[in-house]
């Protein structure tokens, strides 16, 4: 199937599960959507969906049905937030890529096209996923993470961080960013000698400026340190973003983190 799917989805878990029976029972086993590489939405290639990842839950609930559900059930959804005047929701994506499950935190929803997977996979995925637990989507972040050619790895959260806007260079200091941390104690300094005042505008103009470019000022420095961006994730915690990434790469490796899953070399 490849029809193309259309915003937004204020994801409920009884509406997915009460109505996936159909596409599974025209199949005789599970079915499961698998994304194509062509046609993908903005937010899933900056999230870094690629083709052949398979679409296994929405918050949780596993999702079992065709395209054509999966586009009316986001159009229902954007129909009930805006009659009920709520809030723009976010989804809980879940995914399957070789063998490791993966959370994606959609702001927007998902468009991409889809065909399904083989029944032998699906049910592998089925089997697998039953073993995983979700907690409420509130608990998730998400989390950009950055690879060297060493397999060298740091990660940090896109969600907001007071601290970045309060107290900019203990913000800094948290995540090593060395000179702008140097460049704001200079700018500190000088109007702090030069006017009381001054620093009091100097301090709150730094604020503003870290609030608003804090994730570029991350992403610069981690391309800066010749990281590259890698995988985006969702998760409760660092912890559990850097399980998924030593799954997916074995060699992988965060400082102070041992990697269970690398191999120990032979020692001749």
């Amino acid at each position: 199937m490849d029809n193309e799917v259309i915003p937004k989805s204020n994801t409920q878990a009884a509406g997915i599960s009460s109505r996936t029976a159909s596409a599974a029972d025209a199949t005789k086993g599970p079915v499961f959507l698998r994304v194509q590489k062509t046609n993908m939405g903005f937010q899933a290639k900056s999230f870094r969906v690629q083709g052949g990842d398979i679409l296994v839950a929405i918050d949780g609930d596993i999702f079992q049905s065709d395209s054509a559900f999966l586009t009316n059930y986001f159009i229902e959804a954007i129909n009930q937030a805006d009659e009920n005047d709520l809030p723009d929701p976010k989804w809980l994506l879940t995914f399957y890529r070789k063998g490791v499950f993966f959370n994606l935190l959609f702001p927007s929803p998902l468009i991409a096209k889809f065909d399904f997977c083989d029944l032998e996979e699906a049910l592998k995925i089925q089997e697998d996923f039953s073993k995983l637990h979700f907690s409420p989507i509130e608990a998730y972040e998400s989390y950009e993470v950055f690879r060297d050619m060493e397999h060298r790895c740091s990660l940090h959260s896109t969600a907001p961080d007071p601290i970045a806007t309060y107290v900019p260079a203990l913000w800094m200091l948290q995540n090593n960013l060395g000179y702008p941390l140097a460049a704001i104690l200079i700018i500190y300094g000088m109007t702090y000698l030069a006017s009381v005042y001054m620093f009091i505008v100097a301090y709150i103009l730094v604020g503003y400026y870290t609030k608003n470019a804090r994730l570029n000022l991350l992403r610069s420095y981690q391309l800066y340190g010749e990281k590259f961006f890698w995988l985006t994730i969702a998760a409760e915690n660092d912890e559990k973003v850097k399980d998924i990434c030593f799954q997916f790469d074995n060699e992988a490796s965060f400082k102070f983190t041992k990697n269970p899953h690398k191999k120990k070399k032979k020692k001749k």
